[in-house]
């Protein structure tokens, strides 16, 4: 079977049509890409803080989930989610991304939004899912987890699943569960996995059996820093979230600073985040690194087509098939916005340049 590993956006027809050979040379625009300047998501976003957003993959596309205080007018954040459309036009080679909808069926992410205790605040969504058999019938197991201060003033890293089917029915969510090794935190906390096998994160199905480490930021009273927990070869992905030992936590002094470094985000051998450290453009800049030869390098700043004088946070890469570019979300209180903190899209220099492998 064929899987597709750089899938492209929600609602994303467009490119399906781009299987199709009819009318190729029509047109004069085939080589797809994203703005290098940062560009406002201004059809999702609101007059309140709309920022930590993450795009789970839905098989053909991909669902913007994210926190806003929008649903409580500025007060507290809630994770909920709206539709992500991007469409490339070969005639006259233009990018139209909005929310409108799309026939694929994403029941399974309202059902787990509408399972999220929206009592404090919730942030740094993020999701995965894999491929499972449950009998003899093919099903999909979506893996859900966000920072929490549902129930006291301690934020914790919460976590839970939805069993649906191919068709990305509502499904059935699990129990809910706490990564108890992180322990609280009075600050929320971002939480990200890594494999040096696991190319890419935009896959129908990310074999979880392939994560080896969790990647987190933490404060020392002083400053965040970005550290990784490495999993126990003992324990598979769902073990070792559920286990309580005392685990080392390993500060990764190449990629943190003596000033603030937050939401690290991997997706494949790529990791992004956001530091206030000298030498950017003010506030809170975006930054990067390669895993390479079993290290990660100097983090290098994104420029100034992304970053800005004010604060950008939380970046979530994506890597997207039939596109010369790949695709960054992230989120940033400069001018020019809705209001507060808004969402913005740009692209970005390909992460790897696997499009599909076979099975």
């Amino acid at each position: 079977m064929k899987k597709i590993l750089n899938i492209v956006l929600s609602s994303s027809f467009i490119f399906i049509l781009w299987g199709c050979p009819n009318g190729f040379n029509k047109n004069k625009h085939t080589r797809a890409f994203f703005p290098e300047t940062a560009v406002n998501l201004d059809i999702i976003n609101s007059e309140f803080d709309d920022y930590n957003s993450v795009l789970p993959e839905t098989h053909f596309g991909k669902r913007l989930v994210f926190s806003s205080n929008r649903q409580t007018s500025g007060e507290s954040f809630n994770i909920i989610g709206d539709n992500f459309h991007a469409t490339w036009y070969w005639d006259n080679g233009h990018l139209v991304v909005d929310n409108s909808g799309f026939w694929e069926n994403t029941d399974f992410i309202s059902s787990l939004l509408a399972a999220v205790d929206k009592n404090g605040n919730q942030f740094g969504p993020y999701i995965i899912s894999r491929d499972t058999i449950v009998g003899d019938t093919s099903k999909r197991l979506s893996f859900f987890t966000f920072s929490t201060n549902a129930g006291g003033t301690l934020y914790h890293q919460e976590y839970f699943y939805n069993l649906h089917d191919d068709h990305n029915t509502a499904g059935e969510n699990s129990e809910h569960f706490t990564i108890k090794f992180l322990g609280d935190t009075p600050e929320q906390r971002y939480v990200s996995f890594f494999g040096a096998q696991i190319l890419t994160i935009d896959s129908w199905s990310v074999e979880t059996k392939l994560v080896t480490d969790i990647y987190f930021d933490e404060t020392n009273g002083a400053a965040h820093d970005i550290f990784s927990i490495h999993k126990p070869d003992s324990l598979d992905f769902d073990g070792f979230l559920r286990s309580d030992g005392d685990y080392l936590r390993i500060k990764q002094d190449i990629l943190s600073s003596s000033s603030d470094d937050r939401c690290p985000f991997v997706n494949g051998n790529f990791i992004v985040f956001t530091s206030n450290r000298d030498g950017g453009y003010g506030g809170y800049d975006l930054y990067y690194s390669y895993y390479i030869d079993g290290s990660w390098q100097a983090p290098a700043n994104f420029g100034p087509g992304i970053n800005s004088e004010y604060d950008e946070f939380r970046p979530v890469p994506v890597q997207v098939w039939n596109y010369e570019n790949d695709m960054m979300v992230f989120s940033s209180n400069r001018p020019g916005g809705m209001g507060g903190f808004d969402l913005y899209y740009v692209g970005i220099n390909k992460i790897n340049t696997l499009v599909q492998i076979e099975e």
